[in-house]
């Protein structure tokens, strides 16, 4: 599963075009998200679903775009975070986790 974003910019009071586009995937290969701070290339419009990861840098980038800035993280504890009785814990009481190292190749 990834995340696309298409970027859109104003043209005016009631109209938008497309800038650019950005996938991402979004779960590590043991089903948690892949949390951290992500910079993603913006790709030329228009939007194009179903493109394999490894032929992304195939694509032309947006012109004048810069990256997109990403950031990931999960909004609720782990089942097995949540105590005997079911109540989560308190948000200071979360685990922290190791933030992966972004490679500028990593995605593409």
């Amino acid at each position: 599963v990834a995340l696309v974003v298409e970027v859109q910019v104003a043209l005016g009071e009631f109209s938008t075009q497309a800038a650019g586009w950005t996938v991402l995937p979004i779960f590590t290969e043991e089903g948690d998200v892949l949390q951290g701070d992500w910079s993603v290339p913006l790709f030329a419009p228009p939007l194009s679903i179903g493109v394999p990861l490894d032929q992304l840098s195939d694509l032309p980038l947006a012109p004048g775009q810069p990256n997109l800035l990403i950031r990931l993280a999960r909004n609720r504890p782990r089942e097995e975070e949540f105590d005997e009785y079911g109540d989560s814990p308190e948000p200071e009481d979360f685990e922290e986790e190791e933030k992966p190292v972004p490679d500028d190749n990593q995605y593409l």
